[in-house]
């Protein structure tokens, strides 16, 4: 509960800061950017690591528990297992993170903060989907290293490959995501 709590409130802090505490900083929150910065506080940083303590160890969690000799003998138990933790995560990650966002949108009082939070919400929601999706795919690949292999592929793939002016940028996650929001 410590780290949803941290989780939700980080975007509205650090915004809260900037806002109000040290004006001189607010530069970016000019009414253009202001959506931007948020998207990339949220949607590009605060969502992967949510759904890295949740999505990425799933079958590991798994293993360690001795849970998963029981799921794999019931018919379709590895599969109802897999898609709980998904879903669980899911919603774990995009409901702290709407709440953060709800939260960003009282403090900062942007123009059209219904236009922007509406657009960001369902954005949220499908990278959450989606991070979810790659990091459990990762995850179950590597066992024993799921969030050191996920650490590694969103700094390789998601952040660095996005830097590249390439057609290799289309295949990450994260550029399909910022097509969505311009």
């Amino acid at each position: 509960l410590i780290w949803a709590g941290a989780l939700a409130g980080f975007t509205p802090l650090l915004l809260w800061y900037v806002k109000y505490v040290d004006p001189s900083a607010s530069l970016f929150l000019v009414k253009d950017k202001f959506g931007l910065f948020v998207f990339a506080l949220l949607v590009q940083a605060a969502c992967p690591l949510s759904l890295l303590l949740n999505a990425a160890p799933v079958v590991n969690t798994e293993l360690e528990s001795n849970s998963w000799v029981y799921a794999a003998v019931r018919p379709k138990g590895k599969i109802s297992v897999v898609l709980g933790k998904y879903l669980f995560a899911v919603t774990w990650s995009g409901t702290f993170l709407s709440i953060s966002l709800v939260l960003t949108m009282l403090i900062c009082r942007p123009p059209n903060p219904w236009q922007i939070c509406f657009s960001l919400l369902g954005i949220l929601w499908l990278a959450a989907l989606g991070y979810a999706a790659v990091f459990m795919f990762i995850g179950s690949w590597f066992l024993k290293k799921a969030q050191a292999a996920v650490i590694s592929y969103f700094l390789i793939v998601e952040f660095a490959l996005t830097l590249v002016p390439a057609v290799v940028n289309e295949f990450t996650l994260s550029y399909h995501l910022r097509s969505l929001l311009l």
